[in-house]
């Protein structure tokens, strides 16, 4: 055979070959699993977004709620009349003399 033909390899090619496909298939998973791992990671911060969007419009809401009936308690001052706190139900239902 010709200098230039020559094949760069002394091994064997079916060794070389199977060394090749090894580190080749060896990329690949390691491959698969880093994007894996990221689908995991966007999902979960996704569904942390969510969530707190979702928690921060409660708040806000109840912010608003809050923020109404304070000025409700101001303008017509709402506050029970010390006469009228004989019966006060408690959290349980129950009503407390």
């Amino acid at each position: 055979m010709p200098e230039a033909i020559k094949p760069p390899y002394k091994s064997p090619l079916r060794k070389v070959l199977k060394i090749l496909e090894h580190g080749r298939d060896n990329w690949k998973a390691k491959y698969m699993n880093a994007k894996a791992q990221i689908k995991y990671f966007q999902n979960k911060l996704r569904y942390a977004e969510q969530s707190r969007d979702r928690w921060k419009q409660e708040a806000l809401a109840l912010k608003g709620e809050f923020q109404q009936l304070q000025g409700a308690i101001k303008r017509n001052d709402l506050s029970v009349p010390t006469s009228d706190k004989k019966n006060i139900v408690n959290c349980r239902g129950k009503v407390r003399r």
